[in-house]
């Protein structure tokens, strides 16, 4: 005869068995975080349409005209896409990586939270791609008045071409982008949490005071009968 017996136990089986979270409760919650993630990614994808379809015709804060939008989003799309490409340029491009990154976690069913550290990396990262992109030669199709990477890739240029001014421009060129544009991509990927694991917080048991012994942690398990174990040890 078998029967279920408490010992003690740690880690995640123990916390995994000691759930007492309603079925429902957790099929809801489920849901609701894969649904906040489809959100994030339908966002993501209209402001992606938005830069696609952006022309330096189409109505800004800065451009009054009367010709009919062609952006995808209208009017709001096209003075936002226009913001975008001013401030970062082509550096749009990789600008949704995180966005698209968080909600394909929350969409797998993977709470995480945005932390000041994301969105620092994500404007870092930002900032750097703009200004590798920056380093790039315009052509004379660009058009901006600004370099590849809007006003902002321009200002990063600055250092990098004080340091390479006395070097080829091809020489130059290659070490303004690449110098930028790989921590560009290492911070736009970190801040999307896709490098390290997420860390489950369980609650820690309470200390013991002094001259008692520390607190069991039940764990349910399958034991033999105490008459079995009896006969097997004689």
């Amino acid at each position: 005869m078998r029967r279920a017996t408490a010992t003690r136990g740690s880690g995640r089986g123990a916390a995994h068995m000691l759930d007492t979270e309603s079925p429902v409760k957790r099929f809801v919650r489920r849901n609701l975080v894969g649904l906040a993630g489809l959100c994030v990614i339908g966002l993501a994808a209209a402001l992606a349409a938005a830069l696609a379809t952006w022309s330096v015709t189409d109505p800004s804060l800065n451009h009054a005209t009367s010709e009919p939008v062609r952006n995808a989003l209208g009017t709001p799309g096209a003075i936002l896409s226009d913001l975008l490409m001013q401030s970062i340029g082509l550096a749009t491009a990789v600008f949704l990586v995180p966005v698209v990154l968080w909600g394909w976690r929350l969409l797998a069913g993977k709470p995480m939270r945005i932390a000041g550290r994301r969105i620092l990396f994500w404007f870092t990262g930002t900032l750097l791609a703009a200004g590798a992109v920056a380093a790039l030669p315009v052509p004379d199709t660009w058009p901006l008045p600004t370099g590849l990477g809007g006003f902002l890739g321009d200002a990063m240029q600055y250092l990098p071409q004080k340091l390479t001014q006395n070097m080829a421009p091809g020489t130059a060129m290659i070490i303004g982008s690449i110098g930028l544009g790989l921590p560009a991509v290492f911070l736009l990927i970190a801040a999307g949490g896709w490098f390290g694991k997420a860390r489950v917080e369980e609650d820690p048991l309470p200390m013991p005071a002094k001259g008692k012994r520390p607190p069991v942690q039940p764990q349910l398990f399958d034991d033999e009968d105490e008459d079995d174990d009896n006969d097997t040890s004689r």
